[in-house]
């Protein structure tokens, strides 16, 4: 809900209260923006959502399936290798050292 509120409908006809144009919204299969709350919230603002059948990424979203994969497998192993000389032990203290991990994972990638 507030992906649809702040990052699409985030827009100076919002903050002027003027009315919102119709805008297409092209997402994936996963099933959290088909909840009657999100297409209810969707319907009222204008939003048109279009679904990208399964196994059709590919074909519509190259980027997803060619250079992001390389991005996100280079992340994984480059995070494999630091967690393997880290000790992370189970505390709540653990998940802020290990997404201080991922950034730098990132910024290696």
């Amino acid at each position: 809900m507030k992906w649809i509120q702040h990052d699409i409908c985030g827009t100076t006809s919002s903050i002027l209260e003027l009315p919102q144009p119709e805008r297409v919204v092209v997402l994936d299969i996963f099933s959290g923006p088909k909840t009657k709350k999100v297409l209810d919230a969707m319907k009222e603002r204008h939003i048109i959502p279009v679904y990208i059948p399964d196994g059709c990424t590919g074909y519509v979203q190259p980027m997803d399936t060619i250079l992001n994969k390389l991005v996100k497998d280079k992340i994984a192993d480059i995070l494999e290798e630091m967690l393997e000389e880290v000790d992370l032990e189970e505390t709540d203290d653990s998940i802020g050292r290990c997404r201080i991990l991922i950034t730098h994972a990132v910024a290696q990638a």
